[in-house]
């Protein structure tokens, strides 16, 4: 993972990181991810999935690609509302 791309963010255990991975650039912020956590539970990628009516092995697709934001908790995938939201505004036309 190109370190350009991650933002680990503070106040997670030690051996626990969470990870912001954008499809593009992120902001120098150590405050993006907690912003993104303030007030909503993380959705897994069936859920997400669910929620845009794909198919969950298109949510892995698209994250491996890069092509659609993610946090990384460990090494697992998941997403907030919020989050897909904002980009199915900036994808809706791709």
């Amino acid at each position: 993972m190109n370190r350009a791309n991650r933002k680990v963010v503070a106040g997670l255990p030690c051996w626990r990181s969470l990870v912001v991975v954008t499809p593009e650039k992120t902001t120098s912020d150590s405050t993006v991810g907690s912003a993104l956590l303030a007030d909503e539970p993380l959705l897994c990628p069936e859920d997400a999935a669910r929620l845009l009516s794909v198919k969950p092995s298109w949510i892995y697709e698209a994250v491996r690609a890069r092509r659609m934001p993610c946090l990384r908790v460990g090494r697992h995938i998941r997403f907030t509302r919020t989050m897909l939201e904002k980009w199915l505004v900036e994808n809706g036309d791709a």
